[in-house]
């Protein structure tokens, strides 16, 4: 399990919706749990890792990344997959 810490003055974000609050979840991107967890998942279907191989939290250039992009980003990634998938004959949904 994992824990995120509430941050004082940060956006609260799920699924990609901000929802009003005083605090939100502490993180290097958005922290958006919910689009973490769908990606995370995305991933793991296809063998690709998990998110933190992707998005490492010491790259800077993602710092604040919205949870969508990633989302976009990993669907994005899929889709290569099935690609070159049905370029060599498989016919392997993802």
């Amino acid at each position: 399990m994992t824990c995120i810490a509430l941050a004082k003055g940060r956006k609260l974000i799920l699924g990609g919706v901000e929802i009003t609050h005083s605090h939100g979840l502490e993180g290097h991107s958005d922290a958006d749990v919910l689009s973490h967890a769908i990606a995370d998942a995305l991933l793991g279907a296809i063998g690709a890792g998990d998110i933190g191989q992707h998005f490492p939290n010491t790259d800077e250039s993602i710092r604040g990344m919205s949870s969508i992009d990633i989302l976009k980003r990993v669907a994005a990634l899929l889709h290569r997959r099935q690609s070159a998938g049905r370029e060599r004959g498989c016919n392997r949904d993802y």
